[in-house]
Parts: structure tokens; sequence; C-alpha cells
């Protein structure tokens, strides 16, 4: 059964192994007590490892904005009107972002 925490019951089942570890046992232990697989509880620990409730928070919500495929298409249509970054970065045919220019490229070129 797959079951999704939020941000903040990550950060409080990371806490509480911490405990757990503190008194000494192993993470195997710790993730049968938290019902993890420890790879559940390496990849959290990467991720959310020192964060605070709040902060874990954030991070979602960041990563929800980011995801937004709308947010990709404005800043496409940004890059496409603002002439001093078009020195530096180019929009090929297809809407993809290119950031290496090949030689004789830059400068507007290339369907900009």
């Amino acid at each position: 059964m797959k079951k999704r925490h939020s941000a903040e019951q990550v950060v409080a089942k990371l806490r509480q192994a911490d405990v757990e570890l503190g008194k000494g046992l192993k993470v195997p232990e710790v993730c049968r007590l938290l019902q993890i697989s420890e790879q559940t509880y390496y990849r959290w620990r990467t991720k959310y490892g020192g964060m605070d409730p709040q902060m874990a928070k954030q991070l979602k919500a960041l990563e929800k904005e980011n995801a937004s495929p709308l947010l990709n298409r404005l800043d496409v249509a940004l890059l496409k009107t603002l002439p001093s970054v078009r020195q530096s970065w180019y929009v090929k045919d297809d809407d993809s972002i290119v950031t290496d220019c090949p030689a004789g490229v830059r400068g507007g070129a290339a369907g900009v």
C-alpha cells in the first residue's frame, strides 16, 4: 500500500528517527517502528534532513510552482521580448531555451 506523507509528517518522522537512533536503535529497527522502508528513510534524510516543518512546507510549494508548464511558457515569452537577455540566451523554434549558443547565433538570430 502506497502512502503519501505531507512535508510536516516527514520532518516529524525524521525527528522521531533521530531520537530513536540516539537511544541506540539501528536504522532498520527505526524504519520498522516508523513503518517506512530504509530506502524511504534515506531519501527523506537526503531531501529533508535538518529542516523544520515550515521550511519543508516552503520547499513543497516551490516544487509545485516550478512544475507548472504555464510558467515555463511565460519564461520563454519573456526571453523573446527582452533584448538584453537575448545576448546570452536564445529560444529555438520548438520554444526550448538554450544557454550555450552556437557560434554566430548570438544577438537575436535563430528565430528570436
